[in-house]
């Protein structure tokens, strides 16, 4: 009998993610939400590439947001 407090497997766990799946697994991991089945396929299924340049990516575009409020703030209030 299985253990319940055991990770259950991934749906498919002989397929990487796609493209879509590594968004959405950095999006979730920006806000610390990821589950722990998402997290196993990803480490185990997944290359590092996709995610790092995901990540960069988001990154870059959280600072150009955070940026542009600011630059918005001192136009208005400044």
């Amino acid at each position: 009998m299985r253990d319940p407090r055991e990770t259950p497997p991934a749906t498919d766990p002989s397929a990487a993610p796609g493209a879509v799946e590594v968004l959405k697994s950095v999006a979730w991991s920006f806000f610390g939400v990821q589950d722990a089945r998402t997290r196993t396929r990803d480490f185990t299924h997944g290359r590092p590439l996709p995610f790092v340049v995901a990540g960069v990516a988001m990154t870059a575009m959280v600072a150009l947001l955070f940026y542009a409020a600011a630059q918005l703030m001192l136009h208005l209030y400044g």
